[in-house]
């Protein structure tokens, strides 16, 4: 489909997110994650905002799961579906346990087959 000069395709752009933070953490639509405040986890370093573009494998990272907007484009870590950046807002509540099972159930169909995701289903 063309619209004026611009073309609309079915692949988005994984940069483009949605973009889910894990954490054990209680937050408010409107907060903001910022780098060095305390992490979830005591072998996870705190100097990044750590995102997914995959509600399962942020709720890997923390109990809630978030929708959140990182400040600057996020960067890959190198894992898949692993990013960070410097900060990010809340966009909403917490993300419920049936949006983070589709997630799972979505990667085990496209065969990315984490341990994680193997052990759960």
């Amino acid at each position: 489909m063309t619209l004026v000069g611009f073309t609309v395709t079915s692949t988005p752009d994984p940069m483009l997110g949605p973009w889910y933070h894990g954490t054990n953490a209680e937050l408010r639509v409107g907060d903001e994650v910022r780098a060095g405040m305390p992490a979830s986890h005591n072998d996870f370093d705190n100097d990044k905002v750590w995102l997914s573009d995959n509600a399962w494998e942020a709720h890997k990272y923390g109990s809630i799961v978030y929708l959140v907007e990182p400040h600057l484009t996020p960067k890959k870590r190198g894992k898949a579906h692993e990013f960070y950046c410097n900060s990010a807002t809340v966009l909403s509540a917490p993300i419920s346990v049936n949006k983070i099972l589709e997630d799972s159930e979505r990667a085990m169909q496209k065969g990315y087959h984490t341990s994680a995701v193997e052990n759960t289903c």
